[in-house]
């Protein structure tokens, strides 16, 4: 792992103490965790948001061939 420096406003800074005294199982209290879980998570989250981003506009450029496929399948589906 690396070290960061981080500059935090006071009342997220309190935030994350008292999520850290209540998360820790062994008494510790542990910020770097805490931000750890966050980022990841925020991460997560952005990296989904940018894949969907991506998929919505292919989806848009690619509307018109889509139906035509898609109501195709379902003609021949309704044949079965």
């Amino acid at each position: 792992m690396k070290t960061v420096a981080v500059t935090i406003d006071e009342a997220t800074l309190h935030s994350i103490d008292r999520i850290a005294r209540v998360r820790d199982r062994n008494g510790r209290k542990s910020r770097s965790e805490v931000v750890r879980r966050a980022l990841s998570e925020y991460v997560v989250r952005y990296e989904r948001s940018r894949r969907e981003e991506h998929e919505a506009r292919v989806i848009a450029k690619h509307k018109r061939k889509l139906g035509r496929a898609a109501r195709a399948l379902i003609r021949q589906q309704a044949k079965l």
